[in-house]
């Protein structure tokens, strides 16, 4: 979910649901951490959350 144009993160988006949010806010092509280390041409950025602060 973007909110006023940001990425609304919470603590129980998924990192799916952060990487689609982080493409949304960014218009660029993403993947998640574990696509992008199981196949390292699926996109030029990933996203990864940090579970202790609920970072992206």
């Amino acid at each position: 979910m973007v909110l006023n144009g940001y990425p609304a993160v919470d603590g129980t988006d998924s990192v799916i649901e952060l990487n689609d949010q982080v493409k949304a806010w960014l218009d660029i092509d993403s993947v998640d951490a574990a696509t992008a280390k199981a196949d390292k041409n699926a996109a030029l950025f990933y996203t990864a959350k940090s579970t202790e602060k609920n970072y992206i």
